[in-house]
């Protein structure tokens, strides 16, 4: 018959086991949503600054699509902690695709008070 101190020693090693588990779930599943936002707004940030000749902390100007305005800058804040600003908005048009709504945006650039 096992000793009552073996007995909670056990249970305390289940029990902080388990917790020590789900927070490495939690931690995990934390991680792969961070790395998912990552991957989408990576190629979106890339393209506004393709044209930057400049240090990636720099403000820029770019041209972005007006439907997909919200996941710009939100590309934006996600790596350089600033949201972008319309700058003007124009109509392009296309034989192809028709009407293209683009909206030239301006970003400040990196603020460390924000990241």
């Amino acid at each position: 018959m096992a000793k009552p101190l073996d007995t909670i020693e056990q249970m305390w090693y289940t029990v902080h086991r388990e917790n020590e588990e789900r927070e490495n779930m939690t931690v995990k599943k934390w991680r792969d949503q961070l790395n998912a936002e990552h991957d989408r707004l990576r190629p979106l940030y890339d393209e506004m600054t393709a044209d930057q000749t400049g240090h990636w902390k720099e403000p820029f100007t770019a041209v972005v699509p007006a439907d997909k305005f919200d996941d710009y800058s939100a590309a934006a804040v996600y790596f350089l902690g600033s949201g972008l600003t319309i700058v003007d908005k124009h109509t392009l048009v296309t034989k192809k695709s028709g009407l293209i709504n683009k909206l030239t945006v301006h970003c400040q650039g990196y603020h460390p008070d924000c990241a």
